[in-house]
């Protein structure tokens, strides 16, 4: 059994149990950790899980030595799922199908590919380093992936033996197949890994792929009217994991209005839908508001200055948290 295979058991067992996966693109623990509204001794589990030292696992009944082993995490049944409040700063949201109607892209590939795979070790090249980037998926073995483990493929994918490699000629009724290479590293003659993509780029790449925007759509809420810069800042964060922002503390400054960012390894930093940069550098949502009131935000690089009159990390998640808090108390 898969983990979503799993998953779905789970929640068909606990149907009155508010269960949340993280996102795999921005958690290192998306397959070994889920949230629950109730504790884990309260759950119903499928046939041949147990729960071993506070983790769900079926590692004394799996027959071909795979097994699923998971933790889970108790948070409160009213939980905004597309806030970030008590997560660690995870975006948490329900497993959302791809565009059906939209070609198979190299991207939307290896993101199903990689979710599907938990326990592979995949990744793929910058196109900037390896002009064949976009063909080739590579896979390092590590001494805990068990062998036996199968692959699986995304629905309409099968393995080309002749050509070493996956693609979906039958089933692509466009013509627009994809023929996507497998390389194992530890068989290269050399290190690739310096060639690989930045979590930070790939989670761009995989916001410009049209049969995946249909997930990355629901990352944030609307905000395209807002006047409030911690909503904006909270978007900001989910849209770019890699990147840390903040902005004046009032009770130390007068500036309400430059967001301060730092740890940016990129020189694009992802907008909400409807923000702009406007003609005097400035982020707006100014010709998107629907009321009428907008923001108009100055970016501007963090100095050792600036970060003393700033809020901590600390307190900006505590912001963020209470304005999540209150807008879920409006909602109720």
């Amino acid at each position: 059994m898969n983990f979503y295979n799993f998953i779905k058991e789970l929640k068909d067992l606990n149907a009155n149990v508010n269960i949340l996966l993280s996102d795999p693109l921005l958690s290192n623990t998306a397959f070994s950790k889920i949230f629950a509204s109730v504790p884990i001794s309260q759950l119903k589990l499928p046939k041949g899980f147990e729960v071993i030292n506070d983790r769900i696992t079926n590692k004394h009944n799996s027959l071909d030595g795979s097994y699923i082993n998971i933790e889970v995490e108790h948070i409160s049944k009213n939980l905004n799922p597309l806030s970030p409040q008590k997560l660690h700063n995870t975006l948490v949201r329900e497993t959302t199908h791809l565009n059906p109607d939209a070609d198979w892209d190299f991207y939307s590939f290896f993101y199903e590919f990689k979710k599907l795979n938990p326990n592979l070790k995949l990744n793929v090249a910058d196109v900037r380093y390896l002009s064949d980037a976009e063909n080739v998926i590579y896979f390092t073995p590590t001494p805990e992936m068990d062998p036996k483990t199968p692959v699986i493929l995304p629905e309409g994918f099968n393995f080309d033996v002749t050509r070493k490699g996956i693609n979906n000629r039958a089933s692509c009724k466009s013509g627009n197949y994809l023929n996507i290479k497998i390389q194992n590293t530890k068989k290269l003659d050399y290190d690739v890994s310096s060639s690989f993509m930045r979590k930070e780029d790939l989670f761009k790449a995989y916001a410009q792929s049209e049969k995946l925007k249909s997930i990355y759509n629901n990352l944030v809420p609307d905000i395209r009217s807002t006047t409030d810069p911690i909503v904006l800042i909270s978007a900001l964060k989910k849209l770019n994991p890699g990147i840390d922002f903040t902005f004046a503390n009032p009770a130390i400054s007068s500036d309400d209005s430059t967001i301060f960012y730092k740890n940016s390894k990129s020189s694009i930093i992802n907008l909400p839908d409807g923000f702009y940069v406007d003609s005097k550098g400035n982020i707006t949502n100014k010709h998107s508001s629907e009321n009428g009131m907008y923001l108009s935000m100055t970016f501007t690089k963090q100095t050792k200055e600036t970060e003393l009159m700033c809020y901590t990390s600390k307190q900006l998640e505590k912001l963020i948290e209470q304005n999540n808090n209150q807008s879920l108390q409006k909602e109720i």
